[in-house]
């Protein structure tokens, strides 16, 4: 099967790992280890430093712009993008959509599943396993990630931002931090009147009141 690779901008046709690393000798700054198991299937696409330490493997469409190192293992499936700096460490698993923009600095475990969204300078601290449609807000360093399916009508789930020191919140496609919901939580009235009384919105205000709790338990235990 002849597979294609775009390096900065010009296009690679290979069909065995031998043929690959020919084509990445050619890019003094891509550094892998020849005995390693590295693969892409379908398109990939690397710009700029790219660096790669023990396992890695990505399936699927993937880019890499600016500076990229892996350390550990890694494999990303699907569609992965990386944009400017990007680092990881230990294990890193990312499972389709996922989207990194600006500097990204995974430390210890890290799973992505399903879609996945971060703005500037993210980081995570400790065993982090993102929830389905994660989005990170900017200068974000997330700590204890927490995930609900069922405390009202939509998915719901929340960390706190170690760096702002505040809790962070989504409910169904809404991702605020926890002041923002204080100061306008009946910011969908058509599913959710201002109306303590509606089923609907007493579920919904439980789930807010349920997940603050729950993330300031476990800030207080670490």
């Amino acid at each position: 099967m002849i597979k294609s690779i775009i390096i900065d901008g010009r296009q690679y046709k290979y069909s065995t790992k031998i043929q690959l690393f020919e084509i990445f000798e050619k890019y003094p700054y891509i550094s892998v280890d020849k005995n390693l198991w590295v693969g892409f299937e379908n398109n990939a696409e690397i710009t700029g430093n790219f660096k790669t330490e023990d396992y890695f493997l990505a399936i699927g469409n993937f880019k890499a712009a600016g500076k990229f190192h892996t350390q550990g293992g890694f494999i990303a499936k699907e569609d992965f993008r990386a944009d400017e700096n990007f680092l990881t460490e230990e294990e890193f698993i990312a499972e389709r959509d996922f989207l990194a923009a600006g500097d990204f600095h995974a430390k210890e475990n890290f799973h992505a599943e399903g879609i996945f969204q971060v703005k500037k300078d993210f980081q995570t601290e400790g065993n982090f396993r993102a929830y389905p449609k994660f989005v990170a807000l900017e200068n974000c360093k997330v700590k204890n990630c927490v995930w609900f399916s069922n405390l009202y009508k939509y998915p719901s789930g929340g960390y706190y931002n170690i760096n702002k020191k505040e809790n962070v919140i989504m409910l169904g496609c809404y991702i605020r931090t926890q002041s923002e919901w204080e100061s306008d939580f009946y910011n969908n009235p058509g599913e959710f009147p201002e109306d303590e009384n509606n089923k609907d919105t007493k579920k919904r205000l439980f789930a807010l009141s349920f997940i603050i709790e729950v993330l300031n338990k476990l800030t207080k235990c670490d």
